[in-house]
């Protein structure tokens, strides 16, 4: 559980799922670990996910234009 928390921080998109597996560590049961092993074949098949940011021919015309929905 341990470094699933630690991924949390490269990867937010599994920190709910993780969150509410790790609250159960202290009585754990048969379906923690299934739902751990969901989030580790989840991880597994999005490794080559990721936002690429291409290098710029010029330091000048580097530009990031990022939206965000907080609804």
């Amino acid at each position: 559980m341990g470094s699933l928390r630690y991924l949390c921080n490269s990867r937010p998109d599994i920190a709910y799922a993780v969150g509410i597996i790790s609250r159960f560590m202290s009585e754990p049961r048969a379906s923690h670990l299934l739902e751990a092993k969901r989030v580790m074949r989840y991880i597994n098949e999005t490794l080559e996910y990721g936002i690429l940011f291409p290098k710029c021919l010029t330091e000048d015309s580097m530009e990031l234009i990022a939206y965000s929905d907080v609804d």
